[in-house]
């Protein structure tokens, strides 16, 4: 089991009145499998997923991501955790536009201290079917070129848990179906865990298993 979610609860104050946006969410993932979460806009989606990145704080649960309760972790142990175990995908690509292309996907590399930097993000960039680009800035690159930087960002340390927000969200239709067979055929062949954030049944019906949150509860659904 490489996540275990279990009672997650997430709370915020609101004029004065306390608004309840996960209630006790649970749940499991295995290595390999991928789960997509659906929902109504405003139903806490975002919060789950910035939950389960270490991003922030529930008020009560836990969360652990191999066998480590990531609330436990102050700051410092968070923020080395997430960079070497998860690698998130944004709807919006987050590049740094004036760095490469090479240099966006290496930054977590750096940020680890891990050697040979330049030389991995380029094979991710590979990966991705980019290598001919990973000299280019982010605005000499079409969206969907950007998207797979963004996904070649996430996935050059190797990660356990892959995270994806909405990915293909701000892509057109064709290069959107693309950019997701690039993102499932990774999870497979590397044999990472996948959560996918998306309003499309088609895309959550890929997944091994569907979940649906709505009024602060997760309630898994049959494919």
């Amino acid at each position: 089991m490489i996540l275990s979610v279990e009672n997650l609860q997430k709370n915020f104050l609101q004029g004065g009145n306390k608004l309840e946006i996960l209630k006790g969410v649970s749940f499991n993932l295995s290595s390999g499998k991928s789960a997509a979460i659906v929902g109504k806009s405003g139903s806490g989606k975002s919060t789950l997923l910035s939950l389960l990145a270490g991003i922030d704080r529930p008020n009560t649960g836990s969360i652990n991501l191999e066998g480590i309760n990531l609330i436990e972790l102050d700051e410092k142990e968070l923020t080395v955790k997430r960079a070497q175990e998860i690698g998130i995908i944004f709807q919006q690509f987050h590049l740094l536009p004036h760095l490469k292309a090479w240099e966006n996907v290496s930054l977590a590399l750096d940020i680890l201290g891990i050697g040979n930097s330049k030389v991995e993000a380029h094979k991710a960039l590979e990966k991705v079917g980019l290598s001919e680009r990973a000299e280019h800035f982010p605005s000499e690159l079409s969206g969907g070129e950007k998207q797979r930087v963004a996904i070649a960002r996430a996935i050059v340390v190797k990660p356990r848990l892959l995270l994806a927000d909405e990915p293909s969200g701000s892509l057109d239709e064709e290069t959107g179906d693309e950019v997701m067979d690039l993102i499932f055929s990774l999870v497979n062949s590397d044999k990472m865990a996948m959560i996918l954030v998306t309003h499309n049944k088609d895309l959550a019906s890929r997944c091994h298993d569907q979940y649906v949150l709505e009024h602060g509860l997760l309630a898994q659904r049959n494919n």
